[in-house]
């Protein structure tokens, strides 16, 4: 393949690969952010790349000017990147990727992410999606799934607590990796966090606290997370305290919490209860004075 550079295949295999894509699907930039955290935290060493020339529209993707400490200049191209980690012990290795949503191509594009994913032995394909939804910030994030076999996956996602995604309408990368993942025998599960929808101008590490949390326990691995869970508990507590004074936007996010307590899971709006613009508006400030903080963990 004239589109993939390999720098290094470990000694062992990587059963396990977690992927995650910027662009449409990476509300609050959740999932990058959460593989991000997991090259930081696990000491990866990047093993594989895609070359961006085949499957992006420069126009609307575009590369990024750079400039170094020392007034360089240099771009950066939309990347596919992937990282391996090994552990010390016996336990399973893992593949991460970490790219934006292709513009063009898309079946050749993830046919390549699954070639890459046989020669290195993956057994199981995670990819991490997150959108907006009507749930409140002060309670735990709902994760759907979609999956490539139900009948094989289904008890694993039920055990950590991942509703079947009902979705149809325009689709993300992830949902053609898993068509693909299914027609070549590898399984492949997408988790998805909802996130609350009227904080979407600053990252939330909380939902990337969630979706590594249900990782985890999907996987049987242990992944230090304590770090993002505490930057996650913060967010809320900044979040609840920056609209405390507005009566109208903690009743507003009090009737979130009754209608998503009702079914722990997110549900359309009551027709009585509207996102008025005060909440986005009044909320601005703060998210702007934060996000310099969250772009630092």
């Amino acid at each position: 393949m004239d589109d993939l550079t390999i720098h290094n295949i470990p000694e062992r295999p990587l059963p396990y690969m977690i992927a995650a894509f910027a662009g449409w699907a990476d509300a609050a930039e959740s999932t990058t952010r959460a593989i991000r955290f997991l090259n930081r935290t696990l000491g990866t060493q990047k093993v594989a790349e895609i070359s961006p020339e085949e499957y992006y529209d420069f126009t609307s993707t575009r590369p990024r000017t750079l400039l170094d400490d020392n007034g360089e200049r240099s771009i950066a191209w939309p990347a596919t990147d992937f990282h391996a980690y090994l552990p010390d012990d016996d336990s399973p290795g893992l593949l991460l990727l970490s790219g934006v949503e292709p513009n063009l191509k898309w079946k050749t594009y993830c046919e390549t992410v699954i070639a890459i994913a046989d020669r290195y032995g993956v057994e199981l394909m995670v990819t991490l999606g997150s959108l907006f939804n009507t749930v409140p910030h002060t309670r735990p994030f709902p994760v759907s799934s979609i999956v490539s076999s139900r009948e094989k996956l289904g008890k694993r996602l039920l055990d950590i607590g991942a509703f079947d995604s009902p979705y149809q309408g325009p689709t993300a990368i992830h949902t053609v990796l898993s068509d693909l993942c299914r027609q070549r025998g590898l399984d492949h599960i997408s988790l998805w966090g909802h996130g609350p929808h009227y904080l979407p101008s600053m990252p939330n590490p909380k939902l990337s606290y969630t979706l590594l949390d249900k990782v985890q326990r999907l996987l049987g691995i242990d992944i230090a997370l304590e770090d993002l869970r505490r930057a996650g508990d913060r967010f809320e507590q900044k979040a609840t305290e920056s609209i405390a004074n507005n009566g109208e936007i903690v009743e507003y996010v009090r009737r979130l919490e009754e209608a998503f307590d009702a079914s722990q899971t997110p549900k359309p709006l009551p027709d009585d209860l509207t996102s008025p613009d005060e909440v986005i508006r009044d909320l601005e400030e703060f998210l702007k004075s934060e996000r310099n903080r969250f772009d630092s963990e």
